[in-house]
């Protein structure tokens, strides 16, 4: 287990457990699984490989369409309130080119035509981060071995305790004529910029008080029609964390699935899926990238559903935070590592 935190002051702790608890609840009714990012807003499964149903609620806005709706995960939960400021959209056909459907949402995002604000929170990071500063040695109970907390390694990988977006851009849906002539819906998709900033950032299971926003523009979308499934979310952004020991960064994140249960192609782009994640440091006083994670995976029909293998390798250098000095460490910690993964999809 790393060094203790520093405890906050009993009025922030105060007013950070209030924001807790109005963004969360007391208890979450559905646990979403994968990496989730914003715009979402959209009905059960759209966009993202969640399978939980949102509490909704659809409005008027004079002659535009509006909503709310609400999903509570123990992971993460969030509110988003949303305007369609577009009442014709476009008709939009599938086409199976990525780079075409690639440009067709970029050039359609340079007109939006959507808006929507988010709050979101991570309830077991922060409860992780909480209990390891208020209830030190419950939180050391629940180490295994040496350095393994479960707390701890539930909440790993989250950034901040809760967040603010506002999302301006487009969304659309590709439309396909089947073998039967009937017309249905091949995938979804959204484009535009996102800014999101918070108060708070957590480093090292420890919260940290700063002003930090990351300004980002994605394209992110997928769909499943007949035997064949695909997803796409791909963005590039700025990151400025607000800490003067912690270098800004630029990012760029490319990550694909294209699935098929009629195909048993073992082409490189055929029943596969791929990331590629980078950040670079933008602060005169780093260099070099701060951030690689690159992974690739295949994967091949099983009884309807997918298995296989992906392998990927991660490097990451930053600087630790020390709770107890309350102050990031002056040496860097240089992290790699090769790592193979076992894919189920059903």
């Amino acid at each position: 287990m790393g060094e203790p935190c520093k405890l906050i002051p009993l009025d922030k702790l105060k007013r950070l457990l209030l924001i807790t608890l109005l963004l969360f609840g007391t208890l979450s009714v559905a646990v979403t699984s994968g990496e989730v990012s914003f715009p979402s807003f959209a009905e059960e499964g759209e966009f993202s490989d969640r399978k939980v149903r949102p509490l909704s609620r659809q409005w008027k806005l004079g002659n535009l369409d509006g909503g709310n709706s609400f999903v509570f995960g123990v992971y993460r939960s969030y509110h988003t309130m949303y305007v369609d400021l577009d009442p014709t959209p476009e008709i939009n056909l599938w086409d199976e080119n990525e780079f075409r459907l690639y440009r067709q949402l970029m050039i359609r995002s340079l007109k939006p035509g959507f808006i929507a604000f988010e709050m979101t929170g991570y309830p077991l990071a922060s409860l992780s981060a909480l209990m390891e500063e208020k209830q030190g040695e419950f939180f050391s109970s629940l180490t295994l071995g040496e350095d393994f907390n479960i707390l701890r390694s539930l909440g790993a990988g989250v950034q901040e305790p809760w967040s603010i977006s506002m999302f301006i851009g487009q969304l659309a849906d590709f439309l396909e004529v089947t073998e039967k002539e009937e017309v249905v819906r091949a995938a979804s998709g959204a484009s535009g910029l996102v800014i999101t900033g918070g108060l708070y950032q957590l480093f090292d299971n420890c919260f940290v008080p700063s002003n930090w926003f990351r300004l980002e523009w994605k394209l992110k979308g997928g769909g499943e029609r007949g035997s064949k499934r695909q997803e796409w979310d791909i963005k590039a952004g700025y990151r400025n964390y607000g800490l003067p020991d912690i270098s800004n960064t630029i990012s760029f994140v490319f990550s694909r699935l294209r699935a098929d249960r009629n195909d048993t192609n073992w082409g490189l782009t055929k029943n596969s899926l791929s990331m590629v994640d980078l950040q670079i440091p933008v602060s005169g006083f780093d260099s070099g990238f701060s951030r690689i994670l690159v992974s690739y995976g295949k994967i091949i029909p099983f009884k309807g559903k997918f298995v296989g293998l992906k392998i990927g390798f991660g490097y990451e250098n930053r600087r630790k935070y020390d709770g107890e000095a309350k102050e990031f460490r002056v040496e860097k910690e240089v992290l790699r590592k090769i790592f193979f993964r076992p894919v189920i999809m059903f």
